[in-house]
């Protein structure tokens, strides 16, 4: 057997690891997830009944109301990778968000 060959199936076989060790993890964040996500409605409904719109913009609130046809009654496992939640979040957005945002909270903010 050549170089070569040995190279390539000890590749194959650390892939093959490594690929065992992922999907145990994977596996083990699915438990979790699910444990968590029975009863994130409830508790969200408690965040719920919150008045927070002297603290948000007109932006986030259809970010939350987007969100929220996502993630009601249970968010998706995947829900990292949703197109709402990428865009929010700052190394995904390029700062967009931030250059609509900034205005609106200068003229919220209290003179001094």
């Amino acid at each position: 057997m050549s170089l070569h060959s040995l190279y390539w199936i000890f590749r194959r076989l650390m892939r093959t690891k490594a690929h065992a060790r992922l999907a145990q993890a994977k596996g083990i964040e699915e438990l979790v997830y699910n444990r968590l996500s029975q009863d994130f409605r409830a508790k969200y409904a408690l965040l719920a009944k919150h008045d927070i719109s002297r603290f948000t913009s007109p932006i986030w609130d259809s970010y939350n109301a987007a969100l929220e046809k996502v993630f009601l009654p249970v968010p998706p496992i995947g829900f990292l990778n949703d197109r709402v939640v990428t865009e929010t979040m700052f190394v995904t957005a390029g700062g967009n968000w931030l250059n609509e945002e900034l205005p609106i909270l200068r003229k919220r903010r209290p003179k001094r």
